[in-house]
């Protein structure tokens, strides 16, 4: 296996831009870091809730140097597309690129191919596209098809990780950031378990069992009513569900697991945690403690938010003078404060 080769612009950037997204966000935590493996071949995969917020998180809160598969049409400016380079992103090719789809992939496939052969990290959404509703959706065949075409040019030993990344609010300054890094998948074992392992049965097993273990990092609620009556829970049953940690862990992990505890329930005719199935008896926190506690927490960030407000009041009208797409909003608004 060759040496690694790192980005000189890569290694430069990390640690001012991590020191920002600690700014940038109320609270950063990371579950599970140490689950990436120190050296070897990885593909690195996660969900995608917020534009290029994800891949940025990843690439500064994560130890080892990600190479992102980044959608091609970013690439188009030469000055852009020598400086994505240069921090190591690839082109993928969409339809919609109106070029030689195929033959452009192609090349992409090969350099992945290679930077897996000297040991690299490959990060790519295996989602296809970013989106901002918390949950899964059916992967493409990028993913596979790396690893099979891998497995088949001599490549062993490539684990696949899954990162669940979910935000509190992707669009306000001041939200909460929770990554969780899953167990790693052994690719070889799993296109063993494949009776052809050059079929297309065997990329829809990767696919299958690569979503199966994002899922268990991340918040997956595609019933968006069964979502807005969870939500509220999330502050309630966290001692319940034996989750220990702050507010942001305890919101997120509550969510999590109420969600892979939601599969085939129904409202309407089961009760959860002694909780009424219509949701809607929730427990109201008061008391002159919590009260007084808040008071204080607010005269304290007031003249904070007082003296930031021009600040914000200008990022927010040229974030929506210049994106219309919700999910690029806490981009924008992240690289005017930096």
């Amino acid at each position: 296996m060759k040496k690694n080769r790192s980005s000189w612009l890569y290694s430069l950037l990390k640690h001012p831009v991590r020191l920002l997204i600690h700014l940038f966000y109320r609270r950063v935590i990371v579950v599970g870091a140490e689950k990436i493996p120190a050296t070897g071949p990885v593909i690195l995969i996660a969900n995608h809730q917020n534009a290029l917020m994800d891949p940025l998180v990843c690439s500064v809160l994560l130890r080892r140097e990600i190479n992102w598969l980044t959608r091609a049409d970013v690439f188009r400016n030469p000055a852009a597309n020598k400086i994505l380079r240069l921090l190591n992103m690839l082109p993928v090719y969409r339809e919609r690129d109106n070029t030689d789809l195929i033959g452009k992939n192609e090349q992409t496939f090969r350099d992945c191919e290679t930077r897996l052969f000297e040991g690299r990290v490959i990060g790519l959404f295996p989602e296809g596209s970013h989106h901002g509703e918390k949950y899964l959706r059916p992967f493409r065949k990028g993913l596979a098809r790396i690893v099979q075409r891998s497995y088949q040019k001599g490549i062993r030993n490539i684990s696949i990780v899954p990162v669940g990344i979910d935000y509190s609010n992707y669009q306000r300054w001041k939200s909460d950031l929770v990554l969780v890094i899953g167990d790693p998948i052994d690719a070889d074992a799993c296109i063993q378990a494949c009776e052809d392992s050059s079929g297309a049965s065997c990329l829809k097993h990767i696919s299958r069992q690569s979503e199966m273990a994002l899922i268990k990092c991340m918040i997956h609620l595609p019933d968006r009513e069964l979502y807005n009556a969870l939500l509220p829970l999330s502050g309630h049953v966290a001692d319940e569900l034996g989750i220990n940690g702050d507010s942001a862990w305890k919101h997120f992990e509550s969510l999590r697991k109420l969600s892979s505890y939601s599969v085939g329930i129904h409202r309407e005719r089961h009760e959860w945690l002694g909780i009424s199935s219509d949701f809607t008896q929730l427990p109201v926190i008061s008391g002159k403690a919590f009260r007084i506690r808040i008071l204080i927490i607010g005269l304290i960030v007031l003249p904070f938010h007082i003296l930031a407000f021009p600040f914000r009041a200008i990022v927010k009208w040229l974030a929506a003078r210049f994106t219309s797409d919700p999910q690029f909003v806490s981009t924008f608004r992240f690289s005017l404060s930096a």
